[in-house]
């Protein structure tokens, strides 16, 4: 969710847009785009979300261990590596419907 809401923030304020602009140069991502992203889009788009998740847990009372950094990061590579590669997937229909963005988001 806070990703979401970083990366909608991205594309709609234009001195925030500068940090994801590099990211669009690629009409046709291919799996491996994923990763070419600026050091401002990864604090944006990962490193951010990933530190006020663990406070948001934090408070509520949940212990983050490092296997949980590691099954996130696991996880949110291979998520974006999904969603920018240029195969569709067969569960994309479901993620569409629930609202994550698939691979045709991008391409």
């Amino acid at each position: 969710l806070i990703t979401y809401i970083i990366h909608r923030v991205q594309h709609q304020v234009e001195t925030v847009y500068r940090t994801h602009k590099d990211h669009h140069a690629y009409i046709n991502p291919h799996l491996f785009n994923a990763y070419s992203g600026s050091v401002q889009d990864t604090t944006l788009l990962i490193l951010i979300p990933l530190y006020l998740t663990v406070l948001v847990l934090h408070l509520v009372g949940v212990d983050i261990h490092q296997k949980d950094y590691a099954w996130f990061g696991c996880t949110y590579a291979n998520y974006f590596m999904l969603i920018h590669s240029e195969y569709s997937n067969p569960w994309d229909g479901i993620f569409e419907a629930i609202g994550i963005g698939t691979a045709r988001d991008h391409n």
